[in-house]
């Protein structure tokens, strides 16, 4: 993962400031770091190498516009050569350097071509116009803030806390925010319990004009259907697999987070399919806790497989001592514990390999848990 942060408006600051808010996301990308200032606008980013290692560097431009950009983009093939027929020329082989010229294109249909994950904050110089935009699923986090002189965005809420209009420890709680933290014990989007903070909710565009008109544009929504006919065996098994090999486009070895479960097996059953080479796998255990500890389920899986087994424990102690850095990231509450054991099963993959894959939300498509 990248983090991008910035703002549209000429009394924001300059690149000192600038630079603050970015070093607040060194921890999602600490291969490289960019800062660019035009007149009204500031771009900024941490970057985790992952495609286009070498001439990958952001932010991306095409014409009068720039852009910079979190996450992939997975038809970005497809797209690039439909770009380049058109007479688009590109200065390396980056996933996200699609997006500006994709824009030029067609400014209001871009996004909705765009497949993959990905956060992004384009300036057009031509319009003065800042606009962002998040995936539909809002796997990559962004949120932003709308000041009296400009719009202040980050892929973290401290990147926004770090810019001297939004000084930490001055923020007001956004009382229905709250509300909503304490029915479902985590805040949803669009909200933040930083009153003034939002978090530009999944499958939406926004931009933002000269003279501080903000428009929000739904450009996806997830279908829901009353009745709807269940894909044969072979027909799941390769959208699976599909899904799976696009996950696998980058220039880096990906490990895969195993509980030994359903979902995080199935994962490397298809990554073991689609390549030959080792795969790295990370399981996370509890001492004195067997009823939540996977390891042995986990530890089974990895040799069936054949992969680099890695295993680590959390024990007690040290659970409660990572929540101020945990909260720090989020940049308020959030009542799952799993995130904890997760951040250090990270901080353990990140010793072996930059990219993991993981069955998050698989649980509920493939049918939930027992019980």
């Amino acid at each position: 993962m990248c983090g991008i942060a910035g703002w549209s408006g000429g009394a924001l600051g300059d690149e000192a400031v600038l630079d603050r808010m970015v070093s607040t996301l060194r921890h999602r990308g600490p291969d490289g770091k960019a800062l660019w200032t035009s007149g009204p606008a500031a771009l900024g980013m941490q970057r985790l190498s992952i495609v286009d290692l070498k001439t990958g560097d952001q932010p991306y431009v095409a014409g009068e516009v720039h852009c910079v950009f979190n996450g992939e983009i997975y038809n970005f093939h497809a797209l690039r050569q439909e770009l380049e027929a058109q007479g688009h020329r590109f200065a390396g082989r980056s996933d996200g350097e699609v997006i500006p010229h994709l824009y030029l294109e067609d400014p209001k249909g871009f996004v909705s071509r765009l497949e993959g994950m990905f956060a992004f904050a384009l300036w057009d110089a031509r319009s003065g116009e800042l606009v962002l935009g998040r995936d539909r699923f809002g796997i990559k986090p962004l949120h932003y803030a709308v000041l009296p002189t400009g719009l202040l965005f980050g892929s973290e809420i401290s990147a926004l806390l770090a810019h001297p209009e939004l000084p930490p420890g001055e923020g007001e709680v956004d009382e229905e925010a709250l509300g909503h933290w304490l029915s479902l014990r985590y805040v949803p989007d669009p909200y933040t319990l930083w009153k003034g903070i939002r978090t530009l909710a999944p499958g939406t565009v926004l931009t933002y004009r000269p003279g501080g008109e903000v428009r929000l544009r739904e450009y996806a929504r997830p279908a829901l259907r009353a009745r709807a006919e269940a894909p044969s065996p072979e027909a799941l098994r390769e959208a699976f697999l599909q899904a799976v090999e696009r996950h696998l486009m980058g220039d880096v070895e990906v490990g895969v987070f195993l509980s030994g479960g359903v979902d995080s097996t199935a994962l490397l059953g298809a990554m073991r399919q689609l390549r030959s080479g080792p795969i790295h796998s990370f399981s996370v255990g509890f001492p004195g806790h067997p009823g939540d500890d996977e390891r042995a389920q986990a530890a089974r899986s990895a040799a069936r497989a054949g992969t680099v087994h890695h295993a680590v424990e959390m024990t007690e102690e040290e659970f409660f001592a990572s929540l101020p850095e945990a909260i720090a990231h989020f940049g308020q509450p959030f009542a799952d514990p799993s995130a904890l054991p997760l951040m250090k099963l990270a901080r353990e993959a990140g010793r072996s390999v930059k990219v993991v894959l993981s069955g998050e939300g698989a649980d509920e498509l493939f049918g939930g848990y027992q019980g």
